[in-house]
């Protein structure tokens, strides 16, 4: 778990992250058809939660899945049928990258432990076996 003691600047990014959320919360219109509230606002928001989390893994399988959702590759603006499969791939992209990170690291560091068990256990066989 990381370190609970906030810090100042991590204080302000969140509260960044969050006042960006609310401006989209309270600007966006879910009827409009404009680019501004089917594509900018919503990343602006993404923006926020990434600020506010702190935490890439999360704010990309949110975009995947919510740009994955709004996909429509037969319509006629671009957004729908562009921007947001775009998002989905990079996002999906992101997240594969991330979780092999995360397993070749955890590999890592077993593979290490074991490593290290294997060595106190010989080496307290040989102090056994010297005495």
């Amino acid at each position: 778990m990381k370190d609970l003691n906030p810090t100042q600047p991590s204080t302000l990014l969140r509260a960044a992250g969050l006042l960006l959320i609310l401006i989209g919360i309270f600007t966006f219109d879910e009827n409009s058809t404009l680019t501004t509230h089917t594509l900018w606002l919503p990343l602006m928001m993404a923006l926020g939660a990434g600020l506010a989390l702190q935490n890439v893994l999360a704010v990309a399988l949110a975009i995947t899945a919510l740009s994955g959702i709004h996909t429509n590759l037969q319509a006629d603006d671009w957004v729908t049928a562009r921007a947001y499969p775009t998002l989905a791939t990079i996002g999906a992209v992101l997240i594969a990258i991330i979780l092999t990170i995360r397993f070749r690291r955890n590999i890592a560091a077993s593979r290490a432990a074991r490593q290290a068990e294997r060595e106190a256990r010989r080496q307290k066989s040989e102090v056994s076996s010297n005495s």
